[in-house]
């Protein structure tokens, strides 16, 4: 019996291609991996969804310590 042992990154990236985006943030999190791709994929998603306000917070989270006056889109 052999077990298959999958890199946390790898469980991150597919969480998130599953749109299980705050899994994906708590495996991030909690193995202490890059959460980046998960705020950029959540906010691709929102995008699709026609959620704005949504992605442009998402997108933020993304770009992290970038002025909010950079990371505006419509104001």
């Amino acid at each position: 019996m052999s077990a298959t042992i999958v890199p946390f990154s790898a469980l991150r990236d597919q969480l998130a291609r599953d749109d299980r985006m705050q899994l994906a943030l708590e495996i991030a999190q909690r193995c202490q991996i890059e959460a980046t791709p998960v705020w950029a994929a959540w906010g691709r998603l929102k995008l699709r969804m026609g959620q704005y306000n949504a992605a442009r917070d998402k997108f933020k989270q993304y770009f992290g310590g970038v002025p909010s006056r950079l990371c505006t889109v419509g104001r």
